[in-house]
Order: C-alpha cells, then sequence, then structure tokens
C-alpha cells in the first residue's frame, strides 16, 4: 500500500528554508545600519571602519545565503514531484493500475502489498530515479505536471545549482552551452536579486501545477 502524504503542503515548508535564508540577509542589513549608526555617535573614523567591515562581510553572508538558496530550490522541487506521485498513488491506486503502460506489474505490486511505500521506497519499486523520469511518468498518465516553458525554468534552476555545487559557482563553457538551448533566460548578475526571483517564479509554478493536477484528478474516475 501506498502512504499518504501532502505534496503541496510539505512543499510550502520546505520552501521556508529558502524564505529563511533570504530574510536572514535582510535582517543582518538592518542590524548592520543600526550598529554602523551607533559606531558614526562615537566617531567618524571609527564608523568607516565599522562600515567597510560590515559591508565586505554582507557581501561574503549574500553570497553564501543566496547559493543555498537556489540549492534548497531545487531539493523543495525534487521532493514536490515525488510526494506528489506518491500522493496521487495512494489517491487514485485504480485509475494507475487500469492503464497498460510498462509500470503496470510494479505499480500493482506497489499498491496491494500489505507494506507502507513512501516516495523513496516508490523509486526504487518503480526503478525510477532522476526528474526526467518522474516526468515522464507523468506524461504516459497524461498528469498536467508542467508546461513547456515551465520546464525550460526548472532546466536553469538545477543548472545553476548544478553550477554552484560542482563547480564553486562558476560559469564554464560546459555550462555556458547548456543554458544557450534553454529559452529562459535571467537578465542580471546579482546573485541576491536571482534568487529572489528565482524563489517567487518556482512558488508560481509549482502552485499553478498543483492547482492543474487537482482538477485532473476530479475528472478520471474514482474506481474503475
Amino acid at each position: 500500500m501506498i502512504k499518504p502524504t501532502n505534496a503541496i503542503e510539505n512543499f510550502k515548508r520546505n520552501m521556508e528554508r529558502t524564505e529563511m535564508l533570504i530574510t536572514a540577509t535582510n535582517k543582518i542589513a538592518g542590524y548592520n545600519r543600526i550598529y554602523q549608526f551607533n559606531a558614526y555617535n562615537q566617531s567618524n573614523e571609527y564608523g568607516e571602519i565599522v562600515t567597510k567591515v560590515q559591508k565586505e562581510e554582507l557581501i561574503k553572508i549574500e553570497r553564501s545565503c543566496s547559493e543555498h538558496s537556489i540549492i534548497s530550490l531545487c531539493i523543495a522541487l525534487e521532493t514536490y514531484y515525488k510526494e506528489l506521485l506518491q500522493e496521487l498513488l495512494y489517491k487514485n491506486p485504480s485509475f494507475f493500475i487500469s492503464k497498460d503502460t510498462k509500470y503496470y506489474k510494479k505499480l500493482k505490486k506497489l499498491i496491494e502489498d500489505s507494506k507502507g511505500y513512501d516516495y523513496n521506497k516508490i523509486e526504487k519499486g518503480l526503478k525510477i530515479k532522476y526528474r526526467p523520469d518522474y516526468f515522464d511518468f507523468f506524461d504516459l498518465y497524461s498528469i498536467p505536471f508542467l508546461v513547456n516553458e515551465e520546464i525550460e525554468f526548472i532546466k536553469y534552476i538545477f543548472l545553476r545549482r548544478n553550477c554552484l555545487v560542482h563547480n564553486a559557482g562558476k560559469i564554464d563553457e560546459r555550462t555556458k552551452k547548456k543554458l544557450s538551448k534553454i529559452t529562459y533566460k535571467y537578465k542580471g548578475s546579482y546573485l541576491p536579486t536571482e534568487a529572489k526571483r528565482l524563489r517567487t517564479q518556482l512558488k508560481r509554478i509549482i502552485l499553478k501545477a498543483d492547482k492543474r493536477i487537482r482538477l485532473w484528478e476530479e475528472k478520471i474516475p474514482k474506481k474503475l
């Protein structure tokens, strides 16, 4: 049997990590201004020293928090589509085992087994692992997960994540080539602003996708 879960609620909770990273930089900047004001009250020279040191530190903090924000976006997305599959299998078992696909036998075993399966076990049972595997699964069952422009955006944030994790944030020629092949483009160079915009766009995309899927669910027969 498939264990119950709520993909969109867990996505919202996971997104809080990104929100807190962005909030942290804003709060630090605010605290710095107060500290600098007090330093200038002591002397202009001391105020200038404090301001210089704090600005240098804030640049590093903003960069680090922004990098981890982008990485956490990918984690939130990965967890969402994995939990989405688990939720859909739990709520609509008869729909999935009524389809004669390459997953029929595996799905039947997962759904009818007395053991409880979460998304990690479902992944192993279906032998799907990577993002394209999940997207192909959704397509196979005509589940309206993402539209083309949204997929292009997802490709972008994963390329940015890979660049940050594996290449210290440097965009090498290989990454440039991959970026040139996707239609989504971010016009800007300030990393904190990019992280905020990517966060906002991802939230919007997933909320829209989840609404599409719920409407799709309403149309499919619950018992076949």
